[in-house]
């Protein structure tokens, strides 16, 4: 999914409520959203991500200004992903 990402320049949304493979896939998939500037609105809902994602996705988000949906409910994210 993250190398599609990165080929699909038409892309402006993408589900992946609860159809992903955690933390690892996740950081390919905030590696790959670094460089992609069309998709808005991303769900990975109920996906087991855990705190350790936030900083990548914090770090993506500070590059990639257009991402401006990004669903994260329903994971085990607590205080400290915050």
């Amino acid at each position: 999914i993250a190398n599609w990402i990165t080929l699909n320049p038409k892309l402006s949304s993408l589900s992946l409520w609860y159809n992903f493979g955690g933390n690892d896939a996740a950081k390919l998939l905030a590696t790959a959203l670094c460089t992609n500037y069309t998709l808005k609105t991303l769900d990975l809902r109920d996906n087991l991500l855990t705190d350790e994602i936030c900083a990548f996705f914090a770090e993506m988000l500070r590059i990639n200004q257009t991402l401006t949906e990004l669903r994260l409910q329903d994971n085990a994210i607590g205080e400290e992903g915050v």
